[in-house]
């Protein structure tokens, strides 16, 4: 039973934060865009999320993509590679994974009153994706250089 447990708690913490940012991103996206209440407001809240004037509207929002899909792709290679998957494999699944909820949740976007699909966005979600596992890749490079450098040097090194 505690084995259970444990492995119950395990899966949670391992899985929990992608599954926890898959479900924003969905609510998120689900929230219409409505137009203010007060015209001329510095901002507004349509549902939950603000809503800015012009330029920054746009820097924001496309800011948020960026950050969240960097944050879904992190979680995503760290579940992947607690299950010991090789490098090469974690990298293509979590791209794949990612990239693909970028583009369902751009097509369910689509749904939502004064909302609409951008290909733009899945392009910045991309550059998200790509930047977190350029990151990921690199902490597994260094920590793989560490682990080699703490190593004994071998028997024919001390020889000569």
């Amino acid at each position: 039973m505690i084995a259970r447990t444990r492995a119950g708690w395990k899966w949670l913490w391992t899985w929990g934060p992608v599954l926890g940012l898959m479900a924003l991103i969905f609510a998120a996206s689900s929230l219409p865009k409505l137009p203010s209440d007060t015209p001329g407001a510095a901002f507004y809240f349509s549902g939950w999320m603000p809503v800015f004037p012009p330029p920054w509207e746009a820097i924001i929002k496309k800011s948020g993509h960026f950050l969240v899909y960097a944050l879904l792709a992190a979680s995503l290679w760290r579940a992947l590679r607690s299950h010991h998957l090789p490098v090469r494999r974690a990298v293509v699944l979590t791209a794949v994974i990612a990239l693909a909820y970028a583009i369902s949740d751009e097509w369910h976007q689509s749904f939502v009153d004064g909302r609409r699909a951008s290909a733009l966005d899945v392009a910045i979600d991309g550059m998200g994706i790509a930047l977190a596992l350029l990151v990921a890749l690199a902490r597994t490079r260094c920590r793989a250089h560490l682990v080699r450098s703490a190593e004994p040097p071998s028997l024919a090194r001390e020889i000569r």
